[in-house]
């Protein structure tokens, strides 16, 4: 369980006797160890299909939240990777789209990620030597869209640079397999 705490103000509308809008200033949320703050409008909440626009952005998040974050939502084996040290400058989260209350809420919206990080040092503990590398400046851009996540991390790895993308349904992801494509450019 982890415990979610949010300070927001919230101006509900109402346009029409059957139309409910939100329009929100979300001033802190607080997930875990995780800080952020953003907007979200909603409108025609009694509908079948809500339009539905969230924005939020981190501050700078330590290496041990998102450890604990991640251990804490889908396990520690859920990374191929272990994250040693660094920091994420900064994160931003996307939501934007139409949520059907009457099946999957997410198949109809696209949800756009992006993080900046620096001194990222992590160690990939399947491989042969068990050496870790550090990336002093790292980008990743992700697009979630009808459960298909698209990921392309950028990156500075000593004199040269390093470019992955990752593709992968994310509802089988979430239960533990992690079958889509991966490339690497060095």
């Amino acid at each position: 369980r982890i415990p979610i705490f949010i300070n927001a103000r919230l101006d509900f509308s109402n346009p029409n006797p059957n139309q409910v809008d939100i329009d929100g200033e979300l001033s802190h949320i607080k997930i875990g160890g995780l800080n952020l703050t953003g907007t979200l409008k909603a409108t025609d909440l009694l509908g079948k299909h809500i339009p539905v626009n969230l924005v939020l952005e981190s501050a700078s998040i330590p290496i041990a939240k998102i450890n604990m974050l991640t251990k804490t939502l889908v396990g520690p084996e859920a990374l191929p990777v272990r994250l040693i040290s660094g920091q994420i400058e900064k994160t931003f989260l996307h939501l934007e789209g139409f949520i059907n209350p009457k099946q999957n809420p997410f198949m109809e919206v696209v949800i756009k990620n992006e993080f900046k990080a620096s001194n990222l040092e992590i160690s990939i503990p399947e491989s042969e030597k068990a050496a870790s590398i550090t990336f002093s400046h790292l980008n990743g851009e992700g697009i979630l869209q009808k459960g298909t996540l698209n990921y392309t991390v950028n990156g500075k790895l000593w004199d040269g640079s390093v470019q992955t993308s990752l593709v992968f349904n994310l509802p089988e992801a979430l239960e533990g397999s992690f079958n889509g494509t991966f490339n690497l450019e060095t």
